[in-house]
């Protein structure tokens, strides 16, 4: 199971790959605005919004997702009586629970390392239906974010 803060992306993955288990972590970078995973056997890293390698000796190899959804824990606790969950008491001093990237998701006010390339009124992080397709980096000519397709 992963979670990504920045792009409020949970997703769950099988970590056996090619006869393979794997242990993941977290390699503090960041890709497209979403976490890199990285694994302890081969140091592959992998793009925690699509499971495929894209650093190392597994780059390029895609993790198989598991279907998962999310939901609230009265909707859970409803649905599965006898379910367990992740304990916060992990012996680790973590601020569980709390963003560490406060205001990213501003709509009006996009992160100083990407603000050069929206000129005002283009709001970067404005929500997307799912079917909706945008080209990055913006063309040249535009003012913002366009529309593909």
């Amino acid at each position: 199971m992963t979670f990504c803060p920045l792009c409020n992306s949970a997703l769950a993955f099988n970590r056996m790959l090619e006869g393979r288990v794997f242990d993941f972590g977290v390699s503090g970078n960041l890709r497209n605005s979403d976490l890199i995973m990285w694994d302890r056997q081969t140091q592959t890293w992998w793009q925690q919004l699509t499971g495929e390698g894209i650093v190392g000796e597994l780059a390029g190899h895609q993790l198989p997702f598991i279907p998962a959804s999310i939901i609230s824990w009265a909707d859970f606790k409803a649905a599965n009586p006898d379910g367990l969950v992740l304990s916060r008491n992990t012996g680790f001093n973590r601020p569980y629970g709390s963003n560490p990237y406060s205001g990213y998701d501003r709509v009006d006010q996009p992160p100083s390392c990407l603000r050069a390339i929206w000129t005002a009124g283009c709001f970067p992080k404005s929500g997307l239906q799912p079917s909706t397709s945008v080209t990055f980096p913006p063309p040249s000519h535009s003012r913002c974010w366009r529309q593909s397709g």
